[in-house]
């Protein structure tokens, strides 16, 4: 067999090949379904077997798996084997919201998410609309074990105060709450809600002053 010929039967040959292979990964089904990361024990396992792996709607199937709010992110991947690989997230609690008795974990952005065994967190009580303005002062805080949150900011407690914070600049304003903490003033409350002015009401009779 000349050369010629040979090189004209793969010239032939080649798109055939390329084309099978092609038609081969398209109708590829999906074979094997693996879950990884600390989400996989609560995902919700969608039947993906038999489907066609390259026809999958990956965008709907991570915003089905998102609708669990204990999940942050999710990654998918189609290997070219059959293998679909769902990688899941879970969110990491930083306080408890408690509402009509029923306890739900609050994780760093505010979302709030059932979950269990969060006892030692900090609790957050009141207003769910402002939520963050707690999760922040928590994170910086680091100590506070109950918040109540208003509108006009989170309240806490600490060593015979009562501390209203404001809805901003907290990391200066924790400054400020030691310092007036060690100052030896009666016990009563610092208002901070209001920039540089600190209102301070010391408690009379049980009551403030």
């Amino acid at each position: 067999m000349s050369k010629k010929r040979i090189k004209k039967g793969w010239f032939i040959l080649t798109p055939i090949i390329l084309a099978a292979i092609l038609a081969y990964y398209f109708f590829m089904p999906v074979v094997e379904v693996v879950y990884t990361g600390n989400g996989r024990e609560i995902v919700n396992k969608e039947n993906l077997k038999g489907r066609h792996l390259y026809s999958l709607n990956t965008e709907r199937l991570r915003e089905s798996i998102l609708k669990d709010r204990r999940i942050e992110n999710v990654k998918l991947f189609r290997l070219p084997w059959g293998m679909v690989v769902i990688h899941t997230c879970l969110r990491t609690p930083v306080a408890v919201y408690i509402e009509r008795g029923e306890k739900y974990g609050v994780d760093r952005n505010g979302v709030v998410f059932q979950w269990e065994g969060i006892d030692t967190l900090p609790e957050i009580r009141g207003n769910k609309n402002y939520i963050n303005l707690a999760v922040s002062l928590i994170r910086i805080l680091k100590d506070v074990d109950k918040v109540y949150i208003t509108e006009d900011g989170p309240v806490t407690r600490s060593k015979g105060y009562r501390i209203l914070w404001g809805r901003a600049n907290y990391r200066d304003k924790v400054r400020k709450a030691e310092l007036l903490i060690r100052s030896g003033l009666p016990s009563g409350e610092f208002d901070l809600r209001f920039g540089d002015l600190i209102i301070y009401r010391e408690e009379v009779n049980g009551g403030k002053g």
